[in-house]
């Protein structure tokens, strides 16, 4: 069994096949600074449709301003998804993840 590190989850992220999510989480060059953590949202998609989808497929999601309003607002959205992974999160939790996130999205669309 592989486990995630903040490189793999990084590869699985690149995964998603919908053209409409913008990743909203700084990207870095470098492997060590890279956390896994992921914040997005999907054109055309409310947050927290998505969010609840995702939740009734196993998939726990933080949906809203993520206590930042005023970020929001500045971005232009009214809320958006963050996905965490931890240490012990698997390469194939990340793949159901980005598996779950692409039907749920296809759903909405």
């Amino acid at each position: 069994m592989a486990f995630c590190n903040f490189t793999t989850i990084s590869s699985a992220d690149g995964s998603i096949s919908c053209s409409k999510v913008a990743r909203r989480s700084p990207r870095t060059e470098s492997s060590d600074e890279k956390i896994p953590l992921f914040s997005f949202t999907v054109e055309g998609v409310h947050h927290e449709d998505l969010a609840l989808i995702l939740d009734k497929m196993g998939i726990a999601v933080r949906s809203g301003q993520m206590c930042a309003e005023p970020l929001m607002d500045r971005m232009g959205v009214t809320g958006m998804l963050r996905a965490s992974f931890a240490p012990y999160n698997t390469m194939e939790e990340a793949e159901y993840f980005v598996k779950c996130l692409n039907r749920a999205i296809n759903m909405l669309m």
